[in-house]
């Protein structure tokens, strides 16, 4: 569904590397869980309210994030 204007949502993605899934919860509620078996090369500082467009930091999230945690 689509979200609302002006109300808080727990997003949360999680790897689960025995299963090779990536899910998505949102307010506990599973969105999605996908086959994940090609995993990356995180390099650099981790960002979160954006993300980058040909090398370059763009999208700036305008609102409030709580609670981050990695």
């Amino acid at each position: 569904a689509a979200p609302v204007i002006n109300t808080w949502y727990h997003v949360a993605a999680v790897y689960n590397a025995s299963a090779q899934t990536m899910a998505l919860y949102v307010n506990g509620t599973l969105q999605q869980s996908v086959s994940f078996t090609s995993p990356w090369q995180a390099t650099g500082n981790t960002q979160i309210g954006r993300t980058r467009w040909g090398g370059n930091p763009v999208g700036q999230f305008r609102g409030s994030i709580d609670d981050a945690r990695l």
